[in-house]
């Protein structure tokens, strides 16, 4: 699915990589595009609609987010990616239309990611949310490597 302009897909992993982090063998859950506008969130959630199957829409944190089990997967290397989570810009934000984030399954707690790669800046701010809490780590480009402790289609079933 070609929405608009996309980081290169080799920049995540490669900050991944340069942080010394091993996500070999955790599940690549669904990644996240943010759309520049309110308008170009209407326009991409029809072409979504045409391709995939929307479960989810909610505002969060005072934006659209709409979560999509896609009908094919997309594929990357190893990974097979089942769901897309549109993003609708906050009020007031300025960005452009683009991949934003990458979301795995953590396969433990966070506190042991925190452990096991002290040198790593985690940013622990949503860990302990009662819903869609999750593990952060913040490149420098704006990508985000965010870790889950279920797939996003299983948190917004029960949500």
């Amino acid at each position: 699915m070609r929405m608009g302009k996309t980081h290169n897909k080799l920049t995540a992993f490669k900050q991944i990589k340069n942080v010394g982090l091993d996500i070999t063998n955790l599940t690549l859950d669904h990644v996240v595009y943010q759309a520049s506008s309110s308008q170009d969130y209407d326009r991409l959630i029809s072409v979504c609609f045409k391709l995939d199957n929307q479960i989810h829409e909610k505002i969060i944190g005072g934006r659209r987010v709409a979560i999509f089990k896609l009908y094919e997967p997309f594929i990357y290397q190893k990974y097979s990616i089942s769901a897309l989570e549109l993003i609708e810009p906050k009020n007031g934000q300025v960005c452009d239309s683009a991949y934003q984030h990458a979301e795995f399954i953590a396969q433990k707690p966070f506190e042991k990611y925190g452990e096991e790669y002290p040198n790593i800046n985690w940013d622990t701010s949503s860990m302990n949310r009662s819903k869609f809490s999750h593990l952060k780590l913040n490149f420098e480009n704006g990508l985000t490597l965010k870790f889950l402790q279920k797939p996003i289609v299983e948190l917004v079933s029960n949500d």
